[in-house]
């Protein structure tokens, strides 16, 4: 009576997913921060100008750079296991019956470590350890950028509610005019900030 063979996974492909469906879920700005709740954080008489549109933009540029810059790094990564799997599938080729009769997890274990009689076959839930631990690592820097991107988000509200004189007409306050000047280069230098820093990543 014949066997079905059993099917391996495909570790590099199953990296991939597991990174991707981690670290890049609900990424771009909109699905995170759509526009029309980015304005709502504006007071209402400004709610309709249209540099609010255009520093959302901004924004969105910046998050589209992040994004990519972690897909890179997840490409990376997988690209790295796939040559470190091809090397050892060459290396142990001439194994041949050597194999038979390995479980499933020990399998995997055989495609990316080997099966040397000096060294243990790690087993899938040690390999899926170190597959975690590679997400962990891409999550810190997701997260950092998060920190990042938060407080530049509570600069931009603290320079809008420095604007709020603009509002209420409080035009008769000694150097008003320069004060609203400051908060605006102060506003835009922000942006700009974190613009430049995300092009030198």
């Amino acid at each position: 009576m014949s066997h079905a063979p059993t099917l391996v996974p495909n570790p590099t492909k199953t990296e991939h997913s597991l990174l991707t469906s981690y670290l890049l879920s609900r990424a771009p700005l909109p699905e995170l921060l759509p526009l029309p709740v980015f304005t709502n954080l504006f007071p209402p008489p400004l709610r309709s100008n249209p540099q609010i549109r255009l520093l959302y933009r901004h924004l969105q540029l910046s998050r589209a750079q992040t994004i990519s810059r972690v897909k890179k790094n997840i490409d990376l990564e997988v690209s790295q296991s796939k040559r470190q799997v091809q090397r050892l599938r060459q290396s142990n080729s001439a194994l041949g019956s050597n194999t038979q009769g390995l479980t499933r997890d020990v399998m995997v274990g055989v495609e990316l470590f080997g099966t040397s009689n000096s060294e243990p076959v790690m087993p899938l839930g040690e390999l899926l350890v170190q597959m975690e631990d590679a997400v962990e690592e891409l999550a810190e820097e997701e997260r950092r950028l998060e920190e990042e991107c938060d407080k530049m988000m509570k600069e931009m509200q603290e320079w809008v509610g420095g604007l709020s004189d603009l509002i209420y007409g409080k035009f008769s306050t000694p150097g008003i005019e320069s004060k609203i000047t400051e908060q605006l280069e102060n506003l835009e230098e922000t942006c700009e900030r974190v613009l430049d820093d995300d092009g030198e990543r």
